[in-house]
């Protein structure tokens, strides 16, 4: 595999937490990108994110273009779900990007979290399950994956959120194992009073 980024994840006070390093490989035939993030920082912090040192596939949907190019849609791309990073990514050195190109696809990334952002305050306006959540003081927000996921403090009041489908208009709680509509949003959480 080629390495082509290292860069650092720094948190709210400017301090790094982590670097990474991200290597590919291209299957022209298959038409699959393969990717590998690896950490390189402490042991301790490595094995809070263990799930990050990884093989990653993706299919590639038109390699007509250049290495480079393939390599840019998908980091942009990764760079727009903020969930899997700490914070920006910093840059740190790449041998297939400058500083400024890394910056300029990083500035697309929160552009595009930013609207992402905005369609879904817009398009939960009028949500019946955004507005039991927030009757219930659980905090919902928009959880900057996609313009219908949020995210809230779960009903069991335990240190774990909880995710919502505004289009679905569903709920789930991995860490409690409990899911469902509105209406079984207030049953649990009857309960729980």
């Amino acid at each position: 595999m080629k390495l082509f980024i290292i860069y650092e994840e720094w948190n709210h006070m400017g301090i790094a937490e982590a670097s990474f390093k991200l290597s590919f490989d291209i299957d022209y035939n298959s038409k699959i990108l393969i990717t590998k993030k690896e950490s390189i920082t402490t042991e301790s912090y490595q094995s809070v994110k263990s799930e990050w040192n990884k093989i990653l596939k993706s299919t590639i949907p038109d390699i007509s273009i250049s290495e480079k190019e393939i390599i840019k849609k998908w980091f942009t791309g990764l760079l727009c779900h903020p969930n899997l990073f700490f914070g920006y990514p910093i840059y740190y050195e790449s041998n297939l990007f400058s500083e400024s190109e890394f910056n300029q696809m990083r500035d697309i990334a929160k552009i595009t979290i930013k609207e992402r952002e905005e369609k879904a305050i817009i398009n939960a306006k009028d949500n019946e399950l955004i507005r039991l959540f927030n009757e219930y003081n659980l905090s919902p927000r928009p959880s900057l994956e996609s313009i219908y996921s949020w995210v809230a403090n779960c009903p069991s009041k335990r240190a774990h959120g909880i995710e919502i489908n505004t289009k679905s208009n569903e709920w789930g709680c991995g860490y409690c194992k409990r899911k469902g509509d509105i209406n079984s949003l207030r049953e649990w959480y009857e309960s729980k009073k």
